[in-house]
Parts: structure tokens; C-alpha cells; sequence
């Protein structure tokens, strides 16, 4: 797949703010879940909360558009409705599936635009085999723990690109652990250990192209 993209109880309406950015009201009786303290898309920092509430998700969309008020898009695919709204120098998108007959989940996500025009020009920080396509990078820093999820493809064999990243990842004081090693016939799977520090690397052979999931995780 090119693109595999991309979650406290309350019993009253309450907000979510911080300094200088948009708040959104949660409904009645949602479980609210913070997704990382500290969250980076592709370099761009992002607020994001997953809601799970028993309502209907007809329910939770008319919830947020009368939250968003009357200046937004939406859009459908695949029975997941997408709310989204420029608000300030700020973006913000909600998405709004059904789990089941009683549950509804809905992911906000609030990201910064100024920083978004200013990390197109940042250095990766990480070298990937060339021609790689980055796909996606994903920060985050949650209970003393800073982790990060890079997603790219090429069209080197799954045996080059884990020789590339064994490298890279030996570079920064990991060391693989050949007993963890997993391969099949279209996927490889290696992992890493090091002072306070773990990675793992995915690599899967498709028609064509070769895609690779890194997560590298830092205990603080």
C-alpha cells in the first residue's frame, strides 16, 4: 500500500485548548483519549484526540457542524464522514466512523499552518536508501517516551533496503537482534535494541515497489 495512512471519561461538555489554539467541545458522556503529548505529522505539530461516545455517528457529525459552524467542507468516503476547517493559521479536521451498532469513534486533529510553511526545507534527519519516497513521518512524545514512525517506499528489493536501514539504525547506537528477525516470502521484519532505545523496521515487497514501516522509539 502506498498510503497506509494514518486516538477521560466526562459527563459534562468541556473543551479542549491550549495556549493560542482552537478549541473543540467533546459531547456529553464521551471517553476522550489524548494521542501523544507532543505529536508531529511530516514535521508539522498536531493536537490530536480520539472520542468515543455511544452516540450514533449521525449524532456526532451534527455535534461538530454546529461546533465548526457553518464555514467548513465536508466530504464522505467509505461511510468515515470528514469534517475540516481553516481556522486562523490553524487546521483542523474531524473524522467520524462507526465501530459498531453502539459505538462511534471521532478523531480530531488540530495542526499548526505557520509551521507547516516553514518544515519544507527541514532536513530529514534520516537518511532512507535513495529514491525513496517518503510517504510519512509521524513524532510523538507521550509518558517519557519519544517515538517515531517513518513510511517510505523505492524500488529496491526488501534485502537492500534492510541492509540500508541495519546500517543507518548501527549509526545511532542500535544493534539488530538476529533471534527477532522475521522473513516470509514478501515481508521482512527486523528489530533493534540499544542504551534506552528500540527500533523496528517492516519491509514488505508489493507489484513493483518495496514499502517500509521504521519506528524508532527513545526512553527519556
Amino acid at each position: 500500500m502506498k498510503k497506509i495512512i494514518l486516538s477521560i471519561v466526562l459527563s459534562c461538555v468541556a473543551t479542549c485548548s491550549w495556549a493560542d489554539w482552537p478549541s473543540l467541545p467533546y459531547p456529553n458522556h464521551a471517553k476522550v483519549e489524548a494521542i501523544g503529548e507532543q505529536v508531529r505529522l511530516n514535521g508539522v505539530p498536531m493536537r490530536m484526540h480520539r472520542i468515543l461516545s455511544e452516540q450514533s455517528a449521525e449524532s456526532m457529525l451534527v455535534f461538530y457542524k454546529k461546533a465548526l459552524g457553518t464555514r467548513h467542507a465536508q466530504a464522505e468516503f467509505y461511510g468515515t464522514h470528514i469534517l475540516s476547517q481553516e481556522r486562523g493559521d490553524y487546521f483542523i479536521t474531524v473524522r467520524i466512523s462507526k465501530l459498531s451498532p453502539s459505538l462511534t469513534e471521532t478523531l480530531l486533529s488540530i495542526s499548526d499552518g505557520r509551521a507547516s510553511q516553514r518544515v519544507d526545507s527541514m532536513p530529514l534527519g534520516f537518511s532512507l536508501p535513495a529514491d525513496s519516497e517518503l510517504l510519512s513521518d509521524m513524532e510523538s512524545t507521550d509518558a517519557g517516551k519519544s517515538s517515531r514512525q517513518l513510511i517510505f517506499n523505492n524500488g529496491h528489493s526488501m534485502q537492500t533496503n534492510a541492509n540500508f536501514i541495519t546500517k543507518v539504525l548501527q549509526d545511532k547506537g542500535y544493534a539488530l537482534q538476529p533471534k527477532l528477525t522475521v522473513k516470509h516470502t514478501n515481508s521482512l521484519s527486523l528489530m533493534f535494541e540499544g542504551n534506552k532505545r528500540e527500533a523496528r523496521l517492516v519491509v514488505s515487497q508489493g507489484e513493483g515497489e518495496t514499502s517500509a514501516v521504521l519506528t524508532t522509539i527513545l526512553s527519556q
